[in-house]
């Protein structure tokens, strides 16, 4: 097994059974789209339980951003947690290279 497969089988595998993803978020982010305290971890990242929190934070951004008369392409859940994926396996190939 590759050190690269045994770090992903690592942090993939509680991912799989509880997927709970973070990833930060600029705090002019988390006041314009009042973004829950209660989703921040201790180190300010935004923890994602499950995925209806990520759908009622993609709605929420949406429903802001049509109120507002935004029109941008509207955020949808999966890439949210496509977001937080890759920055787990970002972590995951950073703490491989500092291993070396």
């Amino acid at each position: 097994m590759s050190l690269f497969n045994k770090h992903l089988d690592v942090i993939l595998s509680p991912l799989i059974i509880n997927p709970q993803f973070e990833f930060h978020i600029h705090s002019d982010i988390r006041k314009k789209y009042k973004v829950d305290d209660v989703l921040f971890g201790s180190t300010g990242n935004v923890v994602f339980p499950n995925y209806r929190t990520v759908r009622e934070l993609a709605s929420k951004i949406n429903q802001t951003r049509k109120s507002s008369g935004e029109n941008k392409n509207e955020i949808r859940a999966g890439h949210l947690n496509a977001m937080g994926l890759i920055d787990e396996i970002n972590h995951v190939i950073i703490r491989m290279y500092e291993e070396q």
